[in-house]
């Protein structure tokens, strides 16, 4: 598995334990208002799994931003284009050349999307 499908599924998975981590917390807090007196260990239970769910939602924030952000900062289209081609590129302008980016785009989403975690 490669490094990037490692990436996709921590991000998946970081957002998998946030919602879990806030529906604890959601469900905690219904449970301290509804009482009839304050339940303190239901209100605790709510701020700390909220806590654990920002942590998780920062987790895979991170991770997304390590996929999407590469590490030298982002190259020039043209020289991407260069390096996908094979060296034979031509000269390209306009709509034509952001046709050609948003297609390499969609195509390396769309492999990434079928990536097994």
């Amino acid at each position: 598995q490669s490094e990037e499908a490692k990436q996709f599924c921590a991000v998946a998975i970081s957002y998998g334990f946030a919602g879990v981590f806030w529906s604890v917390s959601f469900i905690s807090l219904a449970v301290s208002d509804c009482a009839a007196s304050l339940d303190l260990q239901a209100a605790c239970s709510a701020d700390v799994t909220s806590l654990l769910g920002s942590f998780s939602y920062l987790s895979s924030a991170i991770s997304s931003m390590t996929l999407n952000c590469p590490a030298g900062g982002l190259k020039d289209p043209a020289t991407i284009l260069a390096e996908n081609s094979g060296g034979a590129i031509r000269r390209l302008q306009g709509e034509t050349f952001h046709e050609i980016q948003t297609l390499e785009a969609n195509e390396a989403a769309k492999k990434a999307a079928k990536a097994p975690c």
